[in-house]
């Protein structure tokens, strides 16, 4: 397989899977674009065989254990061959700065469900939040802004850990009809959430005050992720805004519904999504204007 197929495979596997993230790292040059779409590929293809239901359970963590002998393999420079995942990601890791360790812990969070645990306390839960979407924030800086450093990698790691949060505010009933609850144990007790009024799908008072409280986390964290967004190379400044905006916009439309996640899946239209995009472009061109 040519390098450029296996590239356009990865760039249809992010337009399928997230048409959010999609859409906010279109505004990156054509070989960055490709870069992004390459480790959105790899976190799915992991993703896809943890979360494959219809598989049996033994075969998942086999499935999973071979995906991690793949990228040991990577890692000592024996690149698999077999899909377009991994010939794009080689061309990554040649061209880019690319760590590994964030690609390991990646694997470690997502095969975490395959022996779910619901999480105990916040600490566990954002240690989660790390593992699954955290990790996609260290694995994209080298991409968006090389030799970034230490303090943007730490808000690059806030903002995955935003999204992951809207993300499970937003799937609490889908999550509890595949018997798994991320929201921490200790949180439910002391808001006075109890299972059964997550199960009847009514968003209680208790919910609410939890959900609001949840969701307060969510928002410093993507204010704290976006803050040193103009230290970023100019044509990478976008992207990062829009891909935090528009998630962003999904915790805030749960809010505007008063947290009632449970009647249908919350999302934010492409119309709206056009409507955020608007200002970020201008503020996006300002920074741009002050930089050169």
């Amino acid at each position: 397989m040519k390098l450029a197929q296996a590239y356009s495979i990865c760039e249809r596997v992010t337009q399928r899977y997230s048409s959010s993230f999609y859409q906010a790292f279109s505004y990156l040059p054509r070989e960055s674009r490709d870069a992004i779409w390459a480790v959105y590929a790899f976190c799915r293809e992991i993703d896809n065989v943890v979360d494959e239901e219809s598989v049996d359970l033994d075969a998942r963590r086999l499935a999973a254990a071979r995906f991690t002998a793949h990228l040991e393999a990577a890692q000592n420079v024996r690149w698999p061959r077999h899909s377009a995942m991994w010939i794009a990601l080689e061309d990554v890791f040649a061209r880019y700065e690319m760590e590994w360790p964030p690609f390991f812990a990646m694997i470690e969070g997502q095969c975490e469900d395959l022996a779910f645990r619901q999480p105990e306390t916040m600490a566990d839960l954002e240690r989660y939040c790390y593992l699954v979407a955290g990790t996609v924030g260290e694995m994209i800086l080298p991409i968006l802004a090389p030799g970034g450093g230490d303090a943007l990698r730490a808000e690059a790691v806030k903002l995955g850990i935003a999204m992951q949060i809207t993300n499970i505010l937003r799937d609490v009933a889908e999550d509890l009809g595949r018997g798994r609850v991320y929201l921490p144990q200790v949180e439910l007790e002391r808001f006075g959430v109890t299972l059964e009024m997550l199960r009847r799908g009514v968003p209680t008072a208790e919910w609410k005050r939890m959900a609001a409280w949840l969701g307060s986390k969510a928002e410093q964290l993507y204010e704290e992720g976006m803050r040193s967004f103009s230290l970023y190379p100019a044509t990478s400044r976008l992207p990062l805004l829009a891909s935090g905006e528009v998630y962003r916009a999904i915790l805030r439309e749960i809010g505007r519904r008063e947290y009632d996640v449970f009647a249908e899946r919350v999302y934010v239209s492409d119309v709206k999504k056009r409507e955020l995009l608007k200002p970020l472009l201008l503020k996006f061109l300002g920074s741009h204007a002050k930089a050169v």
